[in-house]
């Protein structure tokens, strides 16, 4: 069956501006790109991807024939990876549909998004990756031009995507866990003797091979050798695990989470933050944020029946809100400690999360007026800057880049 892929971004129409080059050529009959944003006349073509003039970048088609080769690169296993502090909600709308909500938290400044069609998987794939400055850490001096002559860079980039869906309408999406201090919940390997893979590999991989959550699981388990990812962050070294809301077509949905080398689900989970859930780890995992993005997500859950209505769901938990509203929802994650949280008054915790974010209140308005320079220069400020809305029945993605109604990217299945 002819596989065709359309993708759109809603700004002003510009059809057919897919880089020019032998590649996008040779796949023109299987997927039509088409980008609608601003004055082309912006963009820059580069030979592995085209930056737009603003942060996204859509890079060329990636085989997955190439994913062991990259998986035993030492570029992979060297890669460093960001701290988001992100939301997910999932249900069954009346139509019996699969529709997931989520937000992806990062530093608002310079977040540039990769869009990755992958070809060559036994489904073909679209997975979104995120990296932190306006390229990866190295590229910080040379800037895009660096990273599109580093093709070990950009081939490892795809296998750190937060997010994938595939053509049977298969989507899996990423939310980190916090650190434990005393390694409790390290996952150092599931499948000793098989090909190593970082944990933040799990959507494109999963993505790839994938068509419903139980396929899904029976992978996770016996494929490769899962890890956590280690990384140094403000001077700490850190370990993170991770956790995976993900949904199909046949109305299958939960909650994939991995630590002490096990694999743990949670059928029909109502979504998940950045803190364990699965009843044999939650008991011991009092360290985690998110509480209240998805306490305020869960609030209006229940009206949500499309994808869109679910993206923008989430959006309503995004981080300014608590910048301007200290209270309503942010001083839930005032401490990340779940037992300090149960101990301390709702008084308190308020009062301390509006003395640490009394600098940002300002900069905060100005944001919501327009005036995005005072918030970007003020610092590590994190925010809810992308949401996506998922039919998994219909095959259909939207994701709003930067908390912006003009600068939606959608993926229709067809």
């Amino acid at each position: 069956m002819k596989k065709n892929l359309l993708f759109a971004m809603s700004f002003l129409a510009f059809a057919g501006c897919a880089p020019q080059n032998s590649d996008a050529d040779a796949n023109a009959d299987k997927y039509v790109l088409t980008t609608q944003w601003g004055d082309k006349s912006e963009w820059v073509e580069y030979k592995n991807f085209t930056d737009l003039g603003k942060y996204t970048l859509l890079m060329k088609d990636f085989n997955a024939e190439d994913a062991e080769k990259v998986l035993l690169s030492e570029k992979y296993r060297k890669t460093d990876f960001y701290k988001p502090a992100c939301t997910a909600t999932v249900k069954r709308n009346s139509k019996g549909e699969v529709i997931i909500g989520r937000n992806m938290d990062v530093n608002i400044s310079k977040m540039p998004a990769f869009v990755t069609p992958i070809k060559g998987g036994k489904y073909e794939t679209v997975a979104f990756s995120y990296k932190a400055t306006n390229c990866p850490y190295e590229y910080s001096s040379t800037g895009l031009q660096g990273l599109d002559e580093d093709i070990d860079e950009i081939n490892t980039l795809v296998f750190s995507a937060t997010d994938a869906m595939n053509e049977t309408g298969l989507y899996i999406e990423t939310n980190m866990r916090e650190m434990d201090s005393k390694y409790n919940f390290y996952n150092d390997g599931t499948n000793p003797g098989k090909t190593r893979a970082n944990l933040l590999s799990v959507p494109v991989l999963v993505a790839i091979n994938c068509s419903t959550v139980k396929e899904a699981l029976d992978f996770i388990q016996d494929s490769y050798d899962w890890c956590t990812p280690g990384f140094t962050l403000h001077g700490e070294d850190c370990v993170w695990n991770t956790g995976f809301i993900i949904g199909d077509a046949t109305g299958n949905y939960g909650l994939i989470e991995v630590a002490r080398n096990k694999v743990y689900y949670t059928p029909y989970s109502f979504g998940q933050g950045n803190y364990y859930m699965h009843p044999d780890l939650a008991e011991y995992a009092v360290e985690g944020t998110g509480f209240g993005r998805l306490s305020t997500a869960l609030a209006g859950l229940e009206s949500c029946e499309t994808e869109r209505q679910m993206m923008d769901n989430m959006k309503n938990c995004m981080w300014i809100n608590e910048l301007l509203e200290p209270g309503c929802m942010g001083y839930s994650d005032y401490n990340t400690n779940l037992n300090y949280r149960r101990e301390t008054p709702v008084e308190e915790m308020q009062a301390g999360f509006e003395e640490t974010m009394k600098d940002y209140k300002l900069p905060a308005e100005e944001y919501r007026k327009g005036n995005e320079d005072m918030l970007r220069s003020a610092g590590d400020v994190w925010s809810t800057a992308f949401n996506f809305g998922v039919n998994c029945k219909t095959r259909h993605l939207m994701l709003r880049l930067w908390e912006r109604d003009d600068t939606i990217l959608e993926v229709q299945w067809k």
